[in-house]
């Protein structure tokens, strides 16, 4: 087993924050600023307080709506309720709940036909099998591999994972924490996080693929920025990285 760097991750994660008191406010109260001056100078003090109560309200919905509609959805695509419950292991990398999101699949082959699917992802390697177009728009530089690269297969505890290339920093770099061969494989982010993979059996030719990543931002800039950006962004991609893994795995049964 090798020796893993994480003392500088697992030392240093932050108390949980309360995202619905922290960013929400944050947007709901800029909002309210910037309108409301606006319409002080244009109509007058009654028109804008008009106006502002109008604004307040549609802010309100749409971020209710969002909060509770549309983000648990993308947090938990084609995860049970179970599923998102559940401790898994890497979960220990943050103490967060708020920012944790649960993705799942399920593919028509046997986990140690899926397994080294994972083992090659990365920078240099097999890529993340998701849309290319969109990580070569950000620069990640990334080649999805559509075979089994026998080179690429000895991974091991402590070993990096890159998901770009190493202009993007410590950000951009993974650390193999924790993995038990054909079962899970936990990657520890550089900061106060992890993106779990674990597979589960459902017979001998069928596997649950279960994607988990969480993170504690450090302050509520960044709670903001992935709240209302990285989310999102991530949700797509990983999506379309568990169907990129489906199609390859499945595509020996074929």
């Amino acid at each position: 087993m090798k020796t893993t760097q994480l003392d500088h991750i697992t030392g240093r994660i932050p108390a949980g924050r309360s995202l619905a008191r922290g960013s929400l406010f944050l947007i709901t109260l800029l909002a309210v600023i910037v309108v409301g001056a606006i319409l002080l100078f244009a109509d007058g003090l009654y028109a804008a307080l008009v106006g502002l109560a109008w604004v307040q309200g549609g802010m309100v919905l749409l971020m209710g709506g969002y909060h509770y509609l549309i983000r648990p959805w993308h947090m938990h695509w084609g995860a049970t309720k179970q599923e998102v419950a559940e401790e898994l292991p890497g979960d220990e990398l943050s103490d967060t709940r708020v920012f944790k999101s649960t993705r799942a699949i399920t593919i028509k082959a046997a986990a140690e036909d899926v397994w080294p699917w994972l083992v090659q992802m990365g920078w240099k390697k097999g890529g993340f099998y998701s849309y290319n177009w969109l990580e070569d728009f950000f620069g990640m530089d990334l080649h999805n591999a559509d075979y089994i690269h026998e080179e690429w297969q000895d991974l091991d505890e402590g070993d990096e994972v890159w998901v770009a290339p190493d202009k993007y920093g410590e950000s951009a770099q993974l650390q193999v924490y924790s993995m038990t061969p054909e079962k899970t494989m936990v990657l520890a982010t550089a900061v106060n996080g992890g993106w779990s993979f674990h597979l589960r059996p459902i017979d001998e030719n069928t596997t649950r693929l279960i994607a988990r990543f969480h993170l504690s931002p450090r302050n509520g800039w960044e709670q903001l920025v992935h709240y209302t950006i990285l989310e999102p962004v991530h949700c797509f991609m990983e999506r379309g990285m568990l169907k990129g893994i489906k199609k390859r795995a499945e595509r020996k049964k074929e």
